[in-house]
């Protein structure tokens, strides 16, 4: 697990996120260039606007954004009263996400240096306070406070962004409401304090917030689209498979059952149409911060571009079967058999952090103004993606993209650990070692 971080200088970050700026007025402006410079001081001109007329807030926050979408003045002045609650789900939801991979990558030695000790507001004008203060914030435990705002609110006006721009029904929907009128103010069940207790309280899901819109029911809507193309038989059922897996070999997918490790699991199952090949079908759901996180990490060779904000992978049992459930799909998706169109990419993933050893066919389909990307692999693939401990595991996968922004997430500055240093990275990469082993107990 070496070198994970060389790919470090691949995260696209606002100069205002460098750990070594650790307050608005400190910042020396002759580090910055002239547009970082404009920025900063256009940041400083919003909070006195707001500050002197507190009724201008939406408008100074949220308006950049809202003219994305909007065609009107009128219009724009209606969609960013709605954009404050939408906010406010949107920091309360990474505020969840970020928790949960701490507790997934961090060792348990450094997680409680790292968790967040004092609240933080999830409401656009309070976060932007704590994120960047007048004067540089007495104490440790205060800058803590400052730098986790401050990352907080830039990431939460990203996905903002990236949802108006990627997701059509959002966008839509948030039109709508618009057009019908509908800014009622409600009492924000997101404001959550967020403190370093060890629960984590998850808050109601409404019919308009982002679960909602981004992860409901993605498989079935996949499973109905490739039923409305005649690809499949039918709905389907839910089915237990089994996988063996060879502790001599990192756990990964064996067909012996002789000496191996055996595990079961459910799976929504189908049958190719007019053919005697089923094969598994789960949803990939990726959570509001991994939407992020690709978008700094990805953003010079994805632009503004997030093709599988919905993914869902197509599992055949043997070899034979893959094969021709590639040529199947691809010949009716309009694929070109044995070779590469636009919408399909074949073999190991482009991204920086994946494992050469994980190989998969990625169609990239739009199902219900959906953006999706359709994965076809084989059970062994699967099986080594779930299970094994060898670098396809989609865990370690996981570790190698976090880890890199750890040391933009919580900076050696103002949480004292040297992510860094290589015992240090070792020593997290085996926690997550040991925990896909536990697993498999």
């Amino acid at each position: 697990m070496t070198n994970t971080l060389e790919v470090e200088s691949v995260f696209r970050l606002p100069r205002l996120l460098r750990p070594g700026l650790p307050s608005g007025s400190s910042i020396r402006r002759t580090e910055l260039d002239p547009r970082e410079q404009e920025e900063l001081i256009n940041l400083h001109k919003s909070r006195r606007r707001i500050l002197n007329d507190p009724t201008c807030e939406d408008m100074e926050i949220f308006g950049a954004i809202a003219r994305q979408v909007t065609s009107s003045a009128a219009e724009t002045e209606l969609a960013v009263t709605l954009m404050d609650p939408l906010f406010a789900q949107a920091a309360a939801l990474l505020k969840i996400d970020i928790r949960g991979e701490l507790y997934k990558y961090v060792h348990p030695d450094y997680l409680g240096r790292v968790l967040p000790r004092l609240p933080i507001s999830n409401t656009p004008y309070q976060l932007m306070k704590l994120a960047f203060p007048w004067t540089k914030p007495a104490g440790r435990l205060k800058l803590r406070q400052m730098w986790e705002s401050r990352l907080l609110y830039y990431m939460t006006l990203q996905t903002l962004g990236m949802l108006f721009r990627d997701d059509p029904p959002y966008r839509g929907q948030l039109l709508s409401m618009i057009d019908e009128g509908d800014t009622e103010d409600e009492d924000d069940p997101y404001e959550d304090p967020a403190t370093d207790s060890g629960t984590i309280v998850v808050p109601e899901q409404e019919d308009d917030d982002f679960r909602a819109l981004m992860d409901r029911n993605d498989m079935e809507h996949v499973i109905a689209y490739l039923l409305a193309h005649d690809l499949i038989e039918d709905v389907g059922e839910d089915k237990q498979w089994s996988v063996y897996l060879d502790p001599e070999s990192s756990f990964r997918w064996t067909p012996s059952s002789v000496g191996t490790t055996r595990r079961r699991f459910k799976i929504r199952v189908c049958k190719i149409k007019g053919h005697d090949i089923v094969f598994g079908i789960r949803a990939r759901r990726k959570l509001l911060f991994s939407r992020v996180l690709k978008w700094y990490s990805r953003v010079g060779a994805i632009g503004q571009f997030t093709p599988d904000q919905v993914g869902v992978r197509l599992i055949f049992q043997t070899e034979d079967d893959y094969a021709f459930a590639r040529t199947w799909f691809g010949r009716k998706l309009g694929i070109l058999p044995g070779g590469l169109a636009a919408s399909v990419n074949t073999g190991t993933s482009t991204s920086p952090f994946a494992s050469g050893r994980f190989s998969a066919d990625r169609v990239h389909l739009t199902i219900n103004e959906r953006l999706v990307e359709l994965q076809m692999m084989t059970a062994e693939m699967a099986a080594n993606v779930a299970y094994s401990m060898g670098t396809e595991n989609d865990s370690l996968y996981g570790w190698r993209k976090f880890y890199p922004f750890l040391r933009h997430l919580r900076p050696v500055q103002f949480y004292g650990i040297d992510w860094l240093d290589p015992d240090v990275q070792d020593k997290n990469a085996n926690a997550v070692l040991a925990d896909i082993r536990a697993r498999l107990s």
